[in-house]
């Protein structure tokens, strides 16, 4: 009986492994992409609805603003006829 592995089966088990790894390492270099990607996604949102945000503010402040001016064309002037003595 021998006692022990022969050198192919060394070989073979090591190919095993480094299948296994590479397999694994390209898995997680995807992972890692998608993970930049969704992120980035995230970014743009966030950015989008802050952006979103600042517009709404302003043109809430605009139309306030055109309000208040059109409220004060419409106010009667009164323009005295005789001056008091």
């Amino acid at each position: 009986m021998r006692k022990g592995f022969g050198l192919l089966e060394i070989l073979i088990v090591v190919a095993i492994i480094a299948f296994l790894f590479a397999g694994g390492g390209l898995y997680l270099r995807r992972l890692t992409q998608d993970q930049t990607i969704i992120q980035t996604g995230q970014n743009a949102t966030d950015k989008a609805n802050a952006l979103k945000k600042i517009i709404d503010e302003r043109s809430a402040n605009e139309q306030y603003q055109i309000d208040t001016l059109d409220k004060l064309q419409r106010m009667p002037i009164f323009h005295p006829t005789s001056s008091p003595q």
